[in-house]
């Protein structure tokens, strides 16, 4: 095997032991990044933030989190946060200085948090109170943005794209072209079966 893959494995499973299974806790291991980072061109203390975002105010990064949103929960692929930080998105390396650039472990950190739904609430909070359990194949109401409503089972969230299931059959369907409450519904279900996951 070589030497360059057994540090990966190494590297990888040291950041399974610290995690456990919830994954990267936002307060504890993202907000230091962000503000180690980022706050120096994106801050609330600037008149103009550099592209808008505000990396020292959790609202402001909150808002940022959506299937269209620098930062898309369960995808670090398609995470316009993770092209820039990783610096493939060239037009728009973060941080701009190649000699400020994240650590592959603070990437890692980063990824693996979007990976397992980019939850604000610390890891407790969102395996417990903040997360009540749900049934497995709950049915769910689901709405489009013409108003209508499907009764329907969420079965995963990928990109720009969700699936549900009706009648045992699954259906594909463009995340746009449901209704805002109901865009906000897929992503919160995401969200738990992420935390939930083994």
């Amino acid at each position: 095997m070589p030497l360059r893959f057994k540090i990966h494995l190494l590297i990888c499973s040291a950041f399974t032991i610290s995690w456990g299974v919830a994954g990267p806790d936002y307060k504890k291991d993202i907000k230091p990044i962000f503000e180690k980072r980022c706050v120096e061109c994106h801050s609330t203390k600037m008149k103009k933030p550099k592209g808008g975002y505000k990396f020292d105010d959790d609202a402001s990064i909150k808002n940022e989190i959506g299937p269209s949103f620098l930062i898309r929960p369960g995808d670090p692929g398609n995470s316009d946060l993770m092209g820039m930080v990783t610096r493939a998105n060239k037009d728009h390396p973060m941080p701009p200085d190649k000699a400020d650039a994240l650590s592959a472990r603070e990437i890692k950190i980063l990824s693996e948090w979007i990976k397992q739904g980019a939850l604000m609430e610390s890891n407790a909070t969102a395996s417990s109170s903040a997360l009540p359990p749900r049934p497995a194949n709950t049915v769910q109401e689901w709405t489009n943005k013409e108003g209508k409503v499907i009764k329907a089972v969420f079965v995963k969230l990928h990109g720009e794209k969700v699936t549900l299931k009706m009648a045992n059959k699954n259906f594909e369907i463009p995340l746009q072209s449901l209704s805002e409450e109901s865009q906000k519904l897929a992503m919160k279900t995401a969200g738990e079966l992420a935390v939930k996951a083994p």
